[in-house]
């Protein structure tokens, strides 16, 4: 694995294995973690808003993806054995009642595009 590009590694194997090395317990204390360097890197962003700080918020953000990823992982396996709501749909239940917010809030999506007026800035 160490010789193989990042398109070779195979994410669900990666994850597998880090769970079953460190235990998901574990693998729950470093997403909580990985969820507080990217909560303190959006702060620091949002007091100085420069290049280093937006490298960081990203670099956090990968962080924080690849431990939800983990995460989601462990729950996808277990779905089919409890017969709960899986998380795409619970996904889009949540974006559905996002995007009904935002119409209900004003914003026209047919002619939005980042950062135009349709989008509410609370500075």
């Amino acid at each position: 694995m160490a010789n193989q590009t990042p398109e070779e590694i195979n994410k669900e194997k990666l994850y597998d294995a880090a769970m079953g090395l460190y235990g998901i317990d574990a693998q729950f204390v470093m997403a909580i973690e990985e969820c507080s360097e990217l909560i303190q890197a959006i702060i620091k962003y949002m007091r100085y808003p420069q290049i280093d700080k937006v490298l960081n918020v990203k670099e956090e953000i990968c962080d924080v993806e690849i431990m939800l990823e983990q995460i989601r992982r462990y729950f996808d396996k277990r779905e089919s054995k409890q017969q709960i709501g899986s998380i795409d749909k619970m996904k889009k239940i949540k974006l559905a009642r996002l995007h009904e917010m935002l119409v209900n809030d004003g914003v026209n999506f047919e002619n939005s595009i980042e950062g135009d007026k349709n989008v509410k800035n609370n500075n």
